[in-house]
C-alpha cells in the first residue's frame, strides 16, 4: 500500500476506517482487511449540480442579511 501510494499521484489506497461501526459482528477479522481507493483526480473534478438555497434573516430593525 505504501509503495503504491508513493508511486501514484492520482489514486491513493488506505485502510477503510470506520467500516466496523454498526456491523453485526464488528470484531470480524476481515473487516480490518478492507481497503478503499481514493481517486483524487475525480474528486477534485466533482462539481455540485444543484443551486444552493439562499436564506435571508430580518432583524428587529428590518435589516436583512
Amino acid at each position: 500500500m505504501e509503495e503504491f501510494n508513493s508511486t501514484t499521484h492520482e489514486v491513493k489506497i488506505d485502510r477503510w476506517r470506520g467500516i466496523e461501526k454498526l456491523r453485526p459482528f464488528p470484531e470480524a477479522a476481515w473487516l480490518r482487511r478492507m481497503y478503499i481507493a481514493h481517486d483524487l483526480e475525480a474528486i477534485s473534478n466533482t462539481r455540485e449540480l444543484r443551486n444552493p438555497k439562499v436564506i435571508t434573516v430580518d432583524d428587529s430593525k428590518g435589516n436583512t442579511g
